[in-house]
């Protein structure tokens, strides 16, 4: 042990000492950075849990505060309220603005003066949704929660009537102020006709459907009918489970028993007649049959024939043939020719069991994509599918408790998060607002003059992990999407936009 005391002692030993000590720190200093980042996350990398904007719920109200969150979830929607927050900007701060009246007729002119009689009152569901959803849509570093009290005022200044504080349907509410907005739209239209260079952006809740009836014996079709849609109105089917899809192909089709067809009954006559060879028809009946033999072909099976032959038709009882029970099962048919760029489903659980109403517990398993088909209805009443339109979820509404009673909450799928590696609280999102507006400003400026630049921002982690708001109320968690999927049994309402091509 005598020499290790004598070496450690030495001079030689002890700067040894200190080499190695400084050496240790010097490798601490330059490689904890990377292990800390290694075990906690770099820094850089690291940011704050940010949440979004929750609304206050005055006692009964989450059925309007889910409806709106459901809204906000559509960033096809807030570009819609930023167009036409840009028109309305436009005509206020122009308001000598002239029409083009050259070579219109008076009713037109008259119109026009009446639109511009009340430039403030074109649009006010619009411009108190436009400061909701604008606040909702935004990301912040601390827990905030608006009221949706504007909405309901202006919702109840449009109707003149005041909200019930009794449980209300979050079905209602969304098809009601749907319904509100296109009008005000329409008289946004109305208000800019004469303006060339103004556009109104088409209302991306509008669809169309097309309700027809199809003969299963002789393949007629009847004369459609077409209907203005903004939710996709659903019944749960009273069993364990079902997927949309199923639901949604069911609902394009219900078959009728016994239904009297106008083309399998004229055809029944005429093929009897001529089995008879027309023995003992009157000038009158001969007529009468060779009239029907333009509709034979050519009618629909609800055509609206002359009196004449359509009383005869009903008189009509020849040996065995009583036309009266000429009966024919036959498919009414509910199809989309217009797909709309957000499309609203709405799954009906309510159930009847024989004494009172009450809630259908039925699975029904949605996916984050769907597809559906588009028809087109030809002019001789063929129907052919015209393409499939593919569809993403962006918002689903749930709804738990009783069928009198219960509570909404709102899954909202989040924007793209995104922040700059060197600018730690620069976020970017297609419909985000954030607290640092001003920052932000400039960022977006940066990624839309060099498309590059989009390589340097990382998505925040949390939106891989977590894709959607968990928002009831106020309260505002982060949801997975095996989370909101598995919300089979309560899914009431569901928001799908559109793909882009």
């Amino acid at each position: 042990m005598t020499w290790i005391n004598n070496a450690t002692n030495s001079p030689t030993a002890l700067m040894k000492k200190v080499s190695c000590g400084l050496i240790i720190v010097v490798s601490l200093y330059v490689i904890a950075p990377s292990l800390s980042a290694l075990v906690f996350g770099d820094p850089k990398q690291r940011i704050k849990k940010y949440t979004t904007v929750g609304l206050i719920n005055r006692g009964n109200d989450c059925f309007i505060t889910s409806s709106l969150q459901g809204l906000a979830g559509m960033p096809r929607f807030v570009e819609y309220l930023k167009q036409i927050k840009s028109i309305l900007q436009e005509l206020k701060s122009n308001p000598s603005r002239k029409a083009k009246v050259d070579n219109l007729i008076v009713d037109d002119v008259v119109s026009c003066i009446r639109f511009r009689n009340s430039p403030d009152s074109l649009a006010p569901l619009h411009e108190s949704l436009m400061a909701l959803i604008f606040d909702l849509v935004s990301v912040r570093e601390s827990k905030k929660s608006v009221s949706p009290q504007m909405v309901i005022n202006t919702l109840e200044a449009i109707f003149k009537s005041k909200m019930s504080s009794r449980q209300n349907d979050a079905h209602e509410c969304t098809l009601l102020m749907l319904q509100t907005l296109q009008k005000e739209r329409s008289n946004l239209v109305g208000y800019t006709q004469y303006m060339p260079e103004i556009n109104i952006p088409n209302f991306p809740f509008e669809g169309e459907t097309s309700k027809f009836l199809v003969c299963l014996q002789c393949k007629g079709l009847s004369k459609p009918s077409y209907q203005q849609t903004f939710i996709r109105e659903l019944s749960v089917p009273q069993q364990t489970s079902e997927k949309l899809l199923t639901i949604l192909a069911n609902d394009e089709t219900e078959i009728i028993e016994d239904y009297s067809c106008s083309i399998c009954q004229i055809r029944a006559i005429l093929n009897h007649e001529r089995y008879r060879n027309f023995k003992d028809c009157t000038p009158e009946e001969l007529l009468m049959i060779e009239a029907l033999k333009n509709y034979a072909t050519k009618a629909s099976i609800n055509e609206d024939l002359p009196p004449e032959l359509e009383q005869y038709i009903k008189r009509y009882s020849k040996d065995k043939l009583h036309i009266s029970k000429v009966k024919g099962k036959i498919i009414k048919k509910d199809v989309a020719v217009q797909l709309p760029d957000i499309l609203v489903v709405h799954l009906s659980r309510s159930t009847f069991n024989g004494i009172t109403y009450c809630r259908n517990p039925c699975n029904v398993e949605f996916g984050e994509r769907v597809k559906l088909p588009e028809y087109t209805l030809a002019e001789n009443r063929a129907i052919t599918e015209n393409r499939q339109v593919k569809y993403n979820l962006k918002s689903v509404v749930k709804h738990t408790g009783s069928h009198s009673r219960g509570h909404y909450i709102c899954y909202r799928r989040k924007a793209d998060i995104r922040f700059d590696k060197g600018e730690e609280s620069s976020l970017e999102g297609a419909s985000t607002i954030v607290n640092n507006e001003a920052k932000t400003r400039n960022h977006d400026q940066k990624i839309g003059h060099n498309d590059d630049r989009r390589s340097r921002h990382k998505k925040v982690k949390s939106v891989l992990q977590y894709p959607y708001w968990q928002i009831s109320d106020t309260a505002i968690e982060e949801s997975t999407t095996s989370t909101v999927l598995n919300e089979q049994k309560y899914v009431y309402m569901l928001y799908y936009e559109r793909v882009r091509k």
